[in-house]
């Protein structure tokens, strides 16, 4: 099964069929966020603190990686982030976003940061 192409670069690890897909989104509360680096994906927010990345491209053969950062200017901040489900059949990833009480919500303000590993090929498994 092919997997994303053309819109993605292989990067400078040197294994091939290995691409690293980054972004970045600003959260907007229960609206859409807005993408603020990368493309070939879009980001929605269907349920209360679960982000959807949904890749141009669709699906891809293997998932190696899935990395999530919050970045927020409040220094006492808690609130968080973390990777949630992937679909790599689907062409998407889930990120969890929680606010200062720990549990599910969308967040006003902070930016997500988030790196997904894939293996773009189905040979050398």
């Amino acid at each position: 099964m092919p997997g994303p192409r053309g819109l993605y670069k292989e990067g400078g690890n040197k294994l091939p069929g290995i691409v690293r897909i980054n972004g970045r989104f600003q959260t907007a509360g229960a609206g859409a966020p807005t993408v603020v680096q990368g493309a070939g994906f879009t980001v929605s927010a269907p349920t209360a603190g679960k982000y959807t990345i949904t890749f141009r491209d669709g699906a891809w053969p293997a998932t190696r990686g899935f990395f999530v950062n919050i970045e927020d200017d409040t220094l006492n901040s808690t609130v968080g982030a973390r990777a949630g489900a992937i679909s790599s059949a689907n062409g998407t990833c889930t990120i969890c976003t929680s606010s200062s009480a720990g549990t599910d919500a969308n967040l006003t303000g902070p930016v997500v940061s988030f790196e997904v590993v894939i293996r773009n090929t189905s040979v050398g498994q």
